[in-house]
């Protein structure tokens, strides 16, 4: 059944660096939640999957044959002039009504000098992708179409605009310590004259404020549960530029990355990749199990955060008993009355180094907090790393 929206591909170059491709598979997901799509893809030209041709199969497979072109490059050069009019005509010999639209390359545009301007005078403290300016009540102005070489070239239907923080955000500051908000400093002193801190351990203190701090509830003090050489395993991992990864985008999205920026740590989530959904519909498993085994590469020496499904955390656990993932630290709050008991305390008897939260509570919103708790620690050059405890010491 044809869809009556239109698809998006933006097509990029592709690179043998993970790290490069994934860029455009994050504009691609901003765009997509933007609205106004039927569905957008990314696509590589070489080095990476999809290729061109494999996204519109994907795409057409789903009931796509109107499908707007955006070649993700500055530049007009030969890739976006002879390369791509050669694909999308063998796309349409293959495929017999469908519809492909070339949109302009990204190309020269004023609103790319401030974001320049910004980078050089290190004060660009936006994030990276922000919702259309459309949706914040501005206008987008229009720009006519033309034609260049028989390609008719269309104006950008929605353009993604840099949103400033809320004034109750922290940031790292330039040299790279944690730079807390006044609002932000006001509730932590609530909650100093408010927690009994008695017998939480110095070194922990710091990531339950936060969780407490995030949830508004107190309870949490006591149902947080670390293994003896968490925070130990965590910062270590932190300050060596280890991998996250996060069970579902939630999560992926509450880890601040400008916090990660300094620790060049980076953060993944494989649960929405087409892969990972075709292997979870091929095996009959959830697909974030799915997106945590296709993760497993990702999270040697890393730090897995499961927020959402307990399913990950079983399958993570799995990984770690067969040799075939080694996190250097879980944090394990899947939140939930069916599985969430019980995946926590597989973890919390499993050996592997843990922060989890005893009982049903948990979300997404817990388990970024404790990365963005961490993260911060490891930012501050005085937070020490405490020592290894031996086993049953």
């Amino acid at each position: 059944m044809t869809n009556d929206k239109k698809a998006v591909l933006l097509l990029g170059h592709g690179s043998k660096a993970h790290e490069a491709n994934e860029t455009l598979r994050k504009v691609a997901a901003s765009v997509q939640a933007a609205g106004g799509y039927g569905y957008v893809m990314p696509a590589f030209l070489q080095m990476e999957r999809p290729d061109f041709q494999e996204a519109v199969e994907t795409m057409t497979a789903r009931g796509f044959t109107d499908i707007v072109v955006m070649p993700y490059f500055l530049y007009p050069g030969l890739h976006v002039t002879q390369d791509l009019p050669g694909e999308m005509d063998a796309a349409v010999a293959k495929h017999p009504g469908l519809k492909l639209t070339l949109v302009r390359h990204l190309g020269f545009d004023a609103r790319l000098i401030d974001i320049t301007v910004d980078r050089i005078n290190g004060t660009d403290t936006h994030p990276p992708l922000g919702p259309p300016l459309s949706k914040r009540g501005g206008q987008i102005p229009p720009s006519p179409p033309f034609s260049k070489g028989g390609v008719q070239i269309l104006p950008d239907p929605r353009r993604l605009a840099q949103v400033p923080r809320k004034g109750g955000d922290s940031l790292p500051s330039r040299s790279g310590t944690y730079a807390q908000h006044p609002i932000e400093a006001e509730s932590f002193r609530i909650i100093d004259t408010e927690l009994d801190a008695a017998g939480i351990p110095a070194e922990r203190l710091p990531l339950v404020k936060r969780v407490i701090h995030t949830t508004a509830d107190f309870g949490y003090a006591g149902i947080l549960s670390f293994s003896d050489n968490a925070i130990t395993a965590g910062l270590a991992a932190m300050r060596a530029g280890c991998n996250i990864v996060a069970d579902v985008k939630m999560v992926e999205a509450g880890i601040t990355r400008d916090r990660l920026r300094p620790l060049n740590t980076k953060v993944f989530c494989f649960s929405g990749d087409d892969e990972v959904l075709a292997l979870a519909g091929r095996q009959g498993i959830t697909k974030t199990a799915a997106g945590i085994r296709r993760a497993a590469p990702y999270l040697e020496g890393g730090i897995a955060v499961i927020g959402n499904a307990p399913t990950a955390l079983v399958e993570l656990l799995r990984l770690v008993r067969e040799g075939l993932a080694r996190p250097a630290l879980i944090i394990g709050v899947p939140v939930g009355f069916v599985g969430a008991v019980e995946a926590k305390d597989e973890l919390m008897r499993s050996g592997c180094e843990y922060i989890a939260t005893k009982g049903r509570k948990g979300g997404s919103t817990v388990a970024a907090a404790i990365a963005n708790a961490i993260a911060i620690m490891a930012l501050e050059p005085s937070t020490p790393v405490p020592p290894l405890l031996k086993e049953g010491a």
